[in-house]
């Protein structure tokens, strides 16, 4: 079952209905507490290789131009697990988009100091007033089922399965989706070795792609509903400025005409990329499987029984 990366799901709300509604009518400024677990993207440990010096004191920082207090939380060994902030705001995705910021830029210092790779991996956010929870972790599916191999495919996927393999290796949603976007390029214009599939469903140009299925697995239900029953030809013109800004500003910073960085750091621009990536990631798993089938390296269309159980899962906490 192909599962979403970086899924920037709204909210879930992790305290009783009216606690979540009391804090959500409040619009006065309070107090809250927004915590970012780290993980490390070489062992997908939760924690980080910097030890807490300090014993993980909160500290005064400013964060998007008000006081606040920044606290680096450490495990039982010492390592740095999460960093937490204090802030005042008068909504929890107001202040969650502040403190994601600002978390994303200093552990953008933390990866230059030492050298070594950190991520958010999720975050808590709590009205201290209300005691309101919200969280967002990563989806934990189930283990898959054991499937008969594919056999050896002739030498023209090779690039294909290199590029996907890219695909789904990468935690980062901008590579994610200059990869995922080259095998929709390929499938578009019936590239080896697509030419199997061209003009007969997913690799058409003009046939309908994009289900309600492929919009909540990718968690562009919300940010983008206008792709509901797109075609191949709508999703590609939707995902090129956004490929097309990463690759540009990669080839040419270090220009004199060179443009800025689009790498998201922002809340709201990461979550349009992940949404974005996740689409791209399953619609070209969908356009390989639709070329394999069209060769015959694929019987069927590959099922799971569990798959309504575990999208149920997903829709809920998209909802």
């Amino acid at each position: 079952m192909w599962i979403p990366y970086n899924l920037f799901a709204p909210l879930k709300g992790d305290s009783p209905a009216a606690t979540i509604t009391a804090s959500e009518k409040d619009t006065t400024g309070r107090e809250f507490v927004v915590s970012f677990f780290l993980r490390n993207p070489a062992t997908r440990h939760w924690d980080c290789d910097v030890l807490v010096s300090d014993g993980g004191l909160l500290r005064r920082t400013e964060v998007a131009g008000q006081s606040g207090q920044i606290q680096l939380v450490a495990n039982g060994l010492g390592k740095l697990e999460q960093i937490s902030y204090r802030l005042s705001s008068s909504s929890a995705m107001d202040v969650l988009t502040v403190c994601y910021g600002h978390a994303i830029k200093y552990i953008e210092r933390l990866i230059a100091q030492y050298g070594r790779g950190i991520e958010i991996a999720g975050w808590l956010v709590v009205d201290v007033r209300h005691d309101a929870r919200w969280r967002c972790f990563p989806f934990r599916p189930n283990t898959l089922r054991a499937l008969p191999d594919l056999e050896a495919l002739p030498s023209a996927y090779d690039d294909v399965l290199r590029l996907y393999r890219e695909t789904r290796c990468t935690t980062s949603s901008s590579w994610r989706l200059i990869c995922a976007s080259a095998i929709l390029d390929g499938a578009s214009v019936g590239r080896e070795p697509f030419a199997a599939c061209d003009g007969n469903g997913l690799a058409a140009n003009d046939a309908a792609v994009v289900t309600t299925d492929m919009l909540i697995r990718s968690g562009a239900i919300a940010l983008f509903p206008e792709l509901k029953g797109a075609t191949l030809a709508k999703v590609r013109q939707r995902i090129e400025p956004f490929r097309n800004a990463l690759l540009n500003a990669m080839m040419t910073w270090g220009r004199e005409d060179g443009a800025s960085l689009p790498i998201a750091s922002d809340y709201d621009s990461e979550a349009s990329l992940a949404a974005l990536a996740n689409l791209a990631d399953l619609l070209a798993r969908e356009v390989i499987f639709k070329s394999l089938r069209a060769e015959g390296h694929l019987e069927k269309p590959s099922t799971d029984p569990g798959e309504p159980l575990e999208l149920a899962g997903l829709l809920a906490r998209l909802c």
